[in-house]
């Protein structure tokens, strides 16, 4: 079992510490969650910008 998103000084081998099953095959995450959707929300929001930024400069080149 691999405990995601937490520190060396967090695991320490042989020592029972809480963790969360979210339903992944080898993966539990510690009672304080993990700050992955951070970089989730980085990658839906680029491609987002990009869109919003083509959709600006083409409704200001149809209105000239």
């Amino acid at each position: 079992m691999y405990l995601h998103a937490a520190g060396r000084e967090t695991c320490v081998e042989g020592e029972s510490i809480a963790a969360v099953d979210v339903g992944a095959d080898h993966r539990v995450y510690g009672p304080d969650g993990s700050r992955e959707w951070i970089l989730s929300v980085l990658l839906l929001l680029g491609p987002l910008a990009v869109a919003v930024g083509i959709a600006v400069s083409w409704v200001r080149c149809r209105r000239r």
